[in-house]
């Protein structure tokens, strides 16, 4: 096994570092047109007769570090934070996608931007209620003129 990876290093020693291109085992860029059939897929006959591609090996770490860095970013965060997540889309069950889905206004050029309801709810700050009155109105009309 790691006969064979010292020959694979060994052989992108030939390719031009930094790049994102396909080569040949020879280090000249590779004709991907050279292997598509009239439909633009890969033909397996003209695969064989061209061989296989090579990365760069530069372009290589930098694909594995990133898709490792992704992948343990995720499984940190559902393994770590899963309760928060699920109470996160606690919203998104079926019915009450459905309810927001026929409640949208799909003419939302013509909604007047004024809220139906300001919220009752007392923790609110009473200078964050009026703001909601006032403001985002305002934002709506200054959206609407910079269009």
């Amino acid at each position: 096994m790691s006969l064979l990876l010292i020959s694979r290093v060994e052989l992108t020693n030939c390719f031009m570092q930094l790049s994102q291109s396909l080569f040949y085992a020879n280090g000249s860029l590779y004709n991907q047109t050279l292997i598509l059939n009239d439909n633009f897929e890969v033909d397996k006959t003209l695969l064989a007769e061209q061989g296989l591609p090579f990365y760069a090996g530069t372009w290589v770490v930098s694909l594995l570090s990133t898709n490792l860095g992704l992948a343990a970013t995720f499984s940190h965060l559902f393994l770590w934070n899963f309760d928060d997540i699920c109470s996160a889309w606690d919203w998104a069950t079926p019915s009450n996608v459905k309810r927001m889905w026929g409640e949208f206004n799909w003419k939302f050029w013509q909604d007047d931007g004024m809220r139906k309801e300001v919220s009752k709810d007392t923790e609110i700050d009473p200078h964050y209620r009026e703001m909601l009155k006032v403001i985002i109105p305002l934002v709506y009309q200054i959206l609407l003129l910079t269009m």
